[in-house]
């Protein structure tokens, strides 16, 4: 996603909002060992940087009045923030190990809605 909707001097915001959300799940993930949680507000707590925090407000505000397509200038803070954390987030992701618990409850559960 940030190699390929991030790129260039404008990004939509939409795209901006998938690359954050997604990157600081992978974050709480590598740090808290557990599901991070729905609510973008929690997830950004993690983040303790004011520039990034003013930033993030600014899109915030601007997404209130925006479409699905509107376009945004790059906002030089989050996209350091997204490429240092990306790297970060794929070298810890190689000391997480695979679950290894019984799926098929989930299988069962899928098979169930496939078959209607």
């Amino acid at each position: 996603l940030f190699e390929n909707d991030l790129t260039g001097n404008e990004v939509k915001l939409k795209k901006y909002f998938y690359a954050i959300r997604a990157t600081l799940a992978c974050i709480w993930i590598i740090e808290n060992e557990i599901l991070p949680p729905m609510e973008f507000r929690l997830l950004r707590t993690q983040v303790g940087d004011q520039s990034w925090q003013n930033a993030i407000e600014t899109l915030l505000e601007i997404k209130q009045s925006a479409s699905e397509k509107t376009i945004v200038p790059v906002v030089p803070v989050l996209h350091a923030w997204l490429k240092e954390s990306l790297a970060f987030c794929k070298e810890k992701a190689t000391e997480i190990p695979a679950y290894q618990g019984d799926i098929n409850p989930l299988d069962e559960l899928f098979q169930k809605y496939i078959k209607g």
